[in-house]
């Protein structure tokens, strides 16, 4: 049980780190973008 836990914890990280990695380089682009203009 302790394992299944662990294995299904790294899954839920990676799955957020793909989702908030888009995210967070969408908001430097336009924060950038902000920054120029």
């Amino acid at each position: 049980m302790v394992s299944f836990a662990g294995h299904h914890g790294i899954f839920v990280c990676c799955l957020l780190f793909f989702l908030v990695l888009p995210l967070l380089t969408l908001l430097s682009i336009s924060w950038t973008l902000v920054s120029v203009c």
